[in-house]
């Protein structure tokens, strides 16, 4: 696994913080055998950029660029909420694409969903190249930005005022708040969906990573008016992590209605994958953070009660707000060092237990952590074929990587960085 065809953008004099691979753009074969991805950009605007990948080279260009639109007094929060001139507008980014006609667009259309400073969501439809609505929903500034897995128009947004709100862009409505007394103590970070939508994990800067169960959508589809009001989640742990947790992602599905696996990344430089719950945890939704050991300190009595465990390392300055990239077999993250660190799960956790390299497909990964027993997991060893890392020179806020194009195929990877560069490399596997 290695990088190389590496090119430097020069797009803004100002950071861009989020970079989003769409996956709902077909590839598209050439004469030239060549593959099309679309990403999507935040900083002071978003830009569109396009990468055309073959064999031998990438092509990339920006498709377009949209300015944030100041919102209207009437969603405005009690101070200003129009971006200063000075200061970055989006944070975060998603795509979804539309699945009925309505005024957002017409059928399949692909919709962009962006958030930053200020409480309004922006939705840009890609296909007409222009802002089709500004949806307020949040308290405070958004953070992050996760379309739902099957409900194209369901977006779940975290914010600074300590919630989570799931809103319908088509209907401009909020349909449910998460957060109270027994939710975040501050402001949400990052979240993530669970594959079937029934789970939404959070992660905060009050260290904590919650698993909130999402309210059923023959409830959410009835909403006109006040939302619906979830006053804690449903399972809550502050155990893998002792400062601000900046990124989550849902590895896997749990079974029996149990939590799900996710991965989670601390200012620290680690990363997690981990699952909350024990092998007879009976699934009521009650917290079971008591029963859990932690993952730097296992005690005797707790140890065989405790599930697989992969810790990922990397050198990195103790600064936050810099997002994963979880995509089938590949784990990306940036650092305030300037460098772009990517990992292949499937051999980084066979590295990790010393086993041999298996032969099983990239998207069965997950049956190896079922091999791992122990409590505490010792880091995965950055071996050659595992692991590969992008100088890049500057802080890198954001990655994004590719999908999975086929055997033998390179994957693109995009970087962003707070000097407003964009990296483009192809990822080939060896």
């Amino acid at each position: 696994m290695f990088l190389d065809q590496v090119e430097q953008i020069k797009l803004s004099t100002e950071p861009i913080y989020a970079v989003h691979w769409c996956p709902y753009l077909p590839s598209s074969t050439h004469e030239n055998d060549a593959h099309v991805d679309l990403f999507v950009l935040a900083g002071r605007k978003l830009w569109f950029l396009l990468v055309q990948t073959t064999s031998f080279k990438s092509k990339s260009r920006i498709l377009f660029a949209v300015e944030p639109r100041v919102p209207t007094a009437s969603n405005k929060r009690p101070r200003s909420s129009a971006p200063d001139k000075d200061v970055e507008y989006f944070y975060a980014v998603a795509t979804t694409v539309a699945q009925s006609s309505t005024h957002l667009g017409n059928l399949n259309d692909l919709l962009c969903v962006a958030g930053g400073i200020g409480t309004c969501v922006t939705v840009v439809n890609v296909h007409q190249r222009r802002v089709v609505a500004v949806v307020p929903c949040a308290g405070n500034d958004i953070n992050a930005i996760r379309t739902h897995p099957t409900r194209w128009s369901w977006v779940a947004v975290a914010s600074k005022d300590c919630s989570i709100r799931i809103i319908d862009i088509a209907r401009g409505t909020t349909l449910a708040v998460l957060g109270g007394v027994a939710g975040h103590a501050q402001q949400v970070l990052d979240l993530d969906w669970s594959t079937r939508g029934d789970w939404l994990v959070s992660g905060a800067a009050d260290n904590a990573v919650k698993f909130w169960r999402v309210p059923p959508a023959e409830i959410l589809t009835r909403v006109h008016g006040e939302p619906v009001a979830v006053a804690g989640p449903a399972k809550s742990t502050q155990w893998p992590h002792a400062n601000f947790v900046d990124a989550v992602r849902v590895a896997r599905e749990g079974s029996g209605g149990r939590a799900p696996w996710v991965w989670t990344k601390s200012v620290e430089g680690e990363i997690l994958m981990w699952r909350l719950g024990n092998d007879d945890d009976d699934g009521d939704g009650q917290d079971d953070a008591e029963v859990l050991p932690r993952l730097c300190a296992e005690t005797e009595e707790r140890g065989p009660r405790t599930t697989p465990v992969l810790r990922l390392t990397y050198p990195t300055p103790n600064h936050w707000f810099f997002k994963l990239d979880v995509i089938d077999d590949l784990i990306a993250v940036g650092s305030a060092s300037g460098s772009v660190h990517i990992w292949h799960i499937e051999r980084a956790l066979a590295a990790t237990v010393d086993l041999p390299r298996p032969e099983t497909p990239a998207k069965d990964w997950t049956e190896l952590a079922d091999r791992l027993n122990d409590a505490v997991m010792p880091a995965a060893p950055n071996v050659k074929g595992a692991y590969v890392e992008l100088e890049v020179g500057e802080c890198v806020r954001g990655v994004g990587v590719a999908g999975y194009r086929g055997e033998g195929r390179s994957r693109v990877v995009i970087a962003v960085t707070d000097g407003g560069s964009v990296v483009v490399a192809q990822l080939r596997m060896e």
